[in-house]
């Protein structure tokens, strides 16, 4: 677990980019500098690299749950995750120097909104 302080470090740098899934989470992929993962059930974790990273995560209920990012997130991925189901906010400034979206959403066969204006903070 990550206590308050560390928390309150960790989530200085950006504002949060939110989106939401259920049941369990494995093939999102983040990297970044300080990534403060919050999985919305009183668990989060903290994500320190440049490569991207798997999140593995079960949920112990099938209901929606918040997934909360802060930090300098810069790069990010949900293809073939199925238990995606919206992403509630642009993404963050942050990823301003990520190539390549293209495939960001592949394989996501549950996901039913995105937020208008998605890519607002790429440019």
């Amino acid at each position: 677990g990550v206590n308050g302080t560390a928390k309150q470090f960790y989530t200085s740098e950006t504002i949060p980019f939110m989106f939401t899934v259920n049941d369990y989470i494995n093939n999102i992929r983040v990297a970044g500098k300080n990534v403060l993962v919050d999985y919305g059930d009183g668990n989060a974790e903290i994500v320190n690299r440049d490569n991207l990273t798997r999140l593995n995560h079960t949920y112990s209920d099938s209901d929606t749950h918040i997934v909360t990012i802060t930090g300098k997130l810069t790069d990010i991925t949900f293809e073939y995750e199925t238990n995606l189901l919206t992403v509630e906010t642009p993404f963050p400034r942050s990823l301003k120097d990520k190539l390549d979206f293209s495939y960001c959403f592949e394989g996501c066969t549950n996901l039913t909104s995105i937020p208008t204006g998605l890519f607002d903070n790429k440019f």
